[in-house]
């Protein structure tokens, strides 16, 4: 038994084809029509906090580092 997960190689086949993808993803964060949750922000130095909030399940969304 096996599970695996497609990548965005399983998806695109040549440069061409991946940054016409890209750009119509960023167009859609853009436009407000795909929102990104970010579920919480850490500063750098607490990076080993954000880790642990990863692994311990304590956190949803994406987790942002900031400098």
């Amino acid at each position: 038994v096996s599970i695996c997960r497609p990548g965005v190689s399983s998806y695109t086949r040549d440069v061409v084809t991946m940054r016409k993808a890209a750009a119509e993803l960023f167009e859609l964060v853009r436009t407000g029509a795909l929102r990104i949750e970010i579920g919480r922000t850490y500063k750098l130095e607490d990076a080993a906090t954000a880790h642990r909030d990863l692994e311990g399940r304590n956190a949803s969304g994406s987790l942002l580092l900031l400098p």
